[in-house]
């Protein structure tokens, strides 16, 4: 069981990661203008 959870764990890190990346930009400028725009 714990190596399978590590696996899994490991395996969305990765995704997470490799994802963020891509995302990362995306997820910038809309947090950027939202607080720009918020007093």
């Amino acid at each position: 069981m714990a190596a399978r959870a590590r696996m899994g764990t490991e395996r969305l890190a990765l995704l997470l990661r490799h994802g963020s990346r891509q995302n990362v930009a995306a997820r910038q400028a809309p947090r950027v203008q939202g607080q720009g725009q918020s007093p």
